[in-house]
């Protein structure tokens, strides 16, 4: 059962529909609160976009980026699989007075179309499934590209995406790859898991490649919102990048302690399969 929250947020008032579930985050929405990590996305949104632009949100979950972008000012649509957090987006959506429509479009994007795929409704972790995860899947769900849901939406391109599909994001990428063709460069603000990616058989190199040749400038982004350069190595087994079309900041890289103390950080990581990823990253796996 899904309950309608106040959230008051630095992009302002608005209200939320939370389901019972046990993701942290969902006790700092109950708290009338945009969780930290939200709120990052957030300002990595308003930092590179101006308000009023065109936001395409991969990923939903159950609607707080989403959400708090239209509260903001953004022309919003917001693609979400799980039945129940699609069902929290549409109570959201309803609930507050926006500046420009919401639009809510049920499924997952991946490398093709097709009427119905595997998935597993995980809350926050759902994913489409895959012989290489050990999660049983739920049901079925539409499958979309992104130039699908470019004509859906009835738009050419949004000026911003954020991606956060629990390993699908390359499979997003191949999808549009005529898409991309056509000289469509936006903003991209994606997800790169190690472990969730592994489940497509592909990894973080393999991703941040794919947005490399499409010529994108890549940012690693800090919790705090700050954009780095990426470096060579990367001990973390979740890492948030955006990439642009053009330089937004020269960034600095990171020093050799700041890599140091990020390593010791993720060795400590409570998760077994992300402490897993960074001995392999030390070559120790």
């Amino acid at each position: 059962m899904a309950a309608p929250k106040t959230i008051t947020a630095p992009v302002g008032t608005f209200s939320l529909s939370i389901p019972e579930g046990n993701d942290p985050k969902l006790s700092i929405y109950r708290a009338g609160q945009l969780p930290s990590e939200v709120l990052t996305l957030v300002r990595a949104l308003q930092a590179t976009t101006t308000a009023g632009a065109k936001v395409l949100d991969l990923g939903g979950y159950i609607g707080g980026f989403g959400i708090a972008a239209a509260t903001a000012g953004y022309q919003v649509v917001i693609v979400e699989a799980n039945p129940q957090n699609a069902a929290c987006i549409r109570e959201s959506i309803a609930a507050n007075d926006f500046a420009h429509p919401v639009r809510l479009i049920e499924g997952a994007i991946g490398a093709e179309s097709r009427d119905s795929v595997s998935f597993v409704s995980n809350g926050p972790w759902g994913h489409v499934s895959t012989s290489r995860s050990s999660d049983a899947a739920t049901g079925g769900v539409r499958m979309y590209t992104l130039p699908e849901l470019m004509a859906i939406a009835e738009w050419t391109v949004p000026a911003f995406i954020k991606m956060d599909v629990e390993g699908s994001e390359l499979q997003a990428v191949k999808g549009a790859q005529e898409w991309f063709a056509g000289g469509h460069r936006p903003t991209i603000l994606y997800e790169a898991n190690a472990f969730t990616l592994d489940w497509f058989g592909v990894t973080p190199s393999d991703l941040n490649r794919a947005f490399d040749s499409l010529g994108y400038h890549r940012y690693e982004l800090d919790d705090d919102g700050t954009l780095r350069a990426p470096g060579s190595f990367e001990p973390r087994c979740l890492v948030d990048y955006v990439v642009s079309a053009t330089q937004l900041t020269h960034a600095a890289r990171r020093s050799l302690w700041s890599i140091c103390k990020l390593t010791v950080w993720a060795l400590q990581n409570p998760s077994p399969n992300a402490r897993k990823h960074t001995w392999r990253a030390l070559g120790l796996g």
